[in-house]
C-alpha cells in the first residue's frame, strides 16, 4: 500500500510540473515566475519527498504510528494545496489591482547606469554582510548585503545579456559575480543565498533575453542554465559545515572546501528533500491527538518574528524548533530545528482549514509578486528587484514556513527600495533613456503574457 501511495505522490509531483510547462506553452504565465519557483520548491520538499520517504522507509525519529493512513491524509491534503493555490493565483483577486498601486521604479536606466548601479551595489553589500557587529543592527545589515550580493550580478547580467560579446562588459560582469559569490558563502551554513544566485542567473537571462524566443528554443537554454543552480547547491550542500562552524569559514576557506566538492553525493542528497514529506505525515499522526492545535501558528509567527528574542523573553517559537522537543522529549526547544513542510504545518495548526487559508495567503502573496514583474517586465530594477528572495519563495513551502516566508519578504522590500532610490537619483541627473513605451517597443516581439 506504501508503495501505491508513492507511486501517487510522484504522479502528484509530475501532473504539477506538466501544469506549469503547459501554461507556459499555451501563452499564458511566464516560465521564470515567483509562481513556478514556489511550485518547485513544493514539488521537492512535499509530494516528491513524500514519496521517496514511503518508498524507501527511512523514517529514523518519525516513524508515524500508521505510515498507511498518514500517507493517505498527506496524499489528499498535498493535492488539495496544489488544486487550490493554482486556482486562487489564476484568479488573483485583487493582488494586480494592489501591485499596480505599488511605487515602483519608473526610469529605465541605460546599460552604463545600470552597470554602475550593480557596482555599488556590490560595494554597499560586502561591507553591510560580512563586517557590521552590532546586535540586531548585524542582522538587518546582514539582510540588505546578502540581498544587494544576488542582485549586483543580477542587474550585471542584464546588461551582459545584451552584448554578451563585449570584453570589458563580460569581465565587469565575472568580476561582480564572483566577489558576490565569495560574499554570500563567507560565514555562512545556509544554501538559500547560493540557490538564489543561481536563481538569479536563470530569470535575468530569461527576461532580458530568452522570453522573446519561441519557447521550445527558451525551454532548452532554460534547462542547460537550470545546471547553475542545481550545481552550485550540490557542491554547497557536500562542503558545508556546522552551523557554529561554518561562521568561523571565510572566502578562503570555502572556497578551497569548494575544491573538494562532490557534485554527484550533493545532487542525490538535495533530491531526497530533507525527508520533509516524512516529518509531514507524523505531524499528521500526531496532531491533534498527541498535541493539540496551534492554530495559524504560521500566520501569528511571521507578524512577531522580527521582534528581537532578548526583548520578549517568552516570544514562542516556531513549529521548525518544536518538532524534536515532541518527537525525542530530551532535546531543549530552540537548540535544534526540523523543517515540517508546509502541509505539516497546517496539520498541526489547525488541519484542513488551516491548509486552505496557507493555500490562500501564498497564491494571493505569489501573484501580487509576480504582477509587480509582469507590470515592469520592461525595466531590469523592477525585474531583478525580487531575485534577493528567490531562494526564500523556494524554501517556503519547505519551512519554517513563517520564517522564510517573513526573510523574503524583507530582502525583497530592502532591494526594491534601494532599486527605487536609485531611479529617483536617474530621474533627477536626467540619466534615464526613454520612456518605458519607447524601451518596449525597441525589443522585437516584446509583449507580455496574459496575467
Amino acid at each position: 500500500m506504501q508503495g501505491l501511495i508513492a507511486a501517487y505522490l510522484a504522479a502528484l509531483s509530475i501532473a504539477i510540473c506538466a501544469w506549469v510547462l503547459w501554461d507556459y506553452l499555451r501563452g499564458k504565465r511566464e516560465l521564470m515566475s515567483l509562481r513556478n519557483v514556489f511550485l518547485a520548491g513544493f514539488v521537492l520538499f512535499q509530494p516528491l519527498s513524500g514519496a521517496i520517504m514511503l518508498a524507501t522507509g527511512g523514517w529514523g525519529a518519525f516513524l508515524p504510528s500508521n505510515p498507511v493512513a498518514a500517507g493517505v491524509q498527506f496524499s489528499a491534503m498535498a493535492t488539495v494545496f496544489a488544486v487550490v493555490f493554482i486556482f486562487v493565483y489564476d484568479r488573483g483577486w485583487g493582488a494586480r489591482r494592489l501591485a499596480e498601486r505599488l511605487p515602483r521604479p519608473r526610469s529605465c536606466p541605460s546599460d552604463t547606469a545600470l552597470m554602475f548601479v550593480a557596482i555599488m551595489a556590490m560595494l554597499i553589500a560586502v561591507p553591510l554582510r560580512l563586517s557590521v557587529n552590532i546586535p540586531l543592527v548585524a542582522t538587518l545589515a546582514g539582510l540588505l548585503g546578502g540581498s544587494l550580493a544576488i542582485a549586483a550580478p543580477a542587474l550585471a547580467l542584464w546588461v551582459w545579456a545584451k552584448r554578451p560579446l563585449n570584453p570589458v562588459v563580460a569581465s565587469l560582469t565575472a568580476i561582480i559575480f564572483i566577489v558576490c559569490f565569495l560574499t554570500i558563502v563567507t560565514g555562512t551554513f545556509g544554501r538559500r543565498g547560493v540557490l538564489a544566485l543561481g536563481l538569479a542567473v536563470v530569470w535575468v537571462l530569461y527576461f532580458a533575453r530568452w522570453r522573446y524566443l519561441r519557447p521550445q528554443v527558451a525551454l532548452v537554454r532554460i534547462a542547460v542554465a537550470g545546471l547553475i543552480p542545481i550545481l552550485l547547491v550540490a557542491a554547497f550542500t557536500t562542503v558545508r559545515e556546522h552551523s557554529s562552524i561554518a561562521k568561523e569559514r571565510d572566502a578562503r576557506a570555502q572556497v578551497d572546501a569548494l575544491r573538494n566538492a562532490r557534485l554527484w553525493e550533493g545532487v542525490q542528497t538535495m533530491s531526497l528533500g530533507q525527508g520533509v514529506g516524512g516529518i509531514s505525515m507524523w505531524l499528521i499522526d500526531v496532531f491533534p491527538e498527541q498535541f493539540e492545535y496551534r492554530h495559524l501558528h504560521t500566520l501569528y509567527y511571521y507578524a512577531v518574528y522580527p521582534t528581537p528574542r532578548n526583548w520578549w523573553e517568552d516570544k514562542p517559537f516556531p513549529l521548525s524548533y518544536e518538532i524534536p522537543f515532541l518527537a525525542l522529549q530530551n532535546v531543549e526547544r530552540g537548540n535544534h530545528t526540523t523543517a515540517p513542510g508546509i502541509v505539516g504545518h497546517a496539520a498541526a495548526e489547525g488541519g484542513w482549514y488551516a491548509l486552505f487559508v496557507y493555500a490562500v495567503v501564498f497564491a494571493l502573496g505569489m501573484r501580487f509578486l509576480d504582477d509587480i514583474v509582469l507590470h515592469g517586465w520592461y525595466n531590469p530594477l523592477i525585474v531583478v528587484a525580487v531575485v534577493g528572495g528567490l531562494g526564500q519563495t523556494m524554501g517556503v513551502p519547505r519551512g519554517d514556513t513563517a520564517v522564510m516566508a517573513w526573510l523574503m519578504t524583507a530582502a525583497i522590500l530592502a532591494t526594491w527600495f534601494v532599486f527605487l532610490c536609485a531611479a529617483r537619483f536617474f530621474d533627477a541627473v536626467s540619466a534615464s533613456r526613454g520612456s518605458p513605451t519607447a524601451v518596449a517597443s525597441s525589443i522585437p516581439g516584446a509583449t507580455p503574457r496574459r496575467t
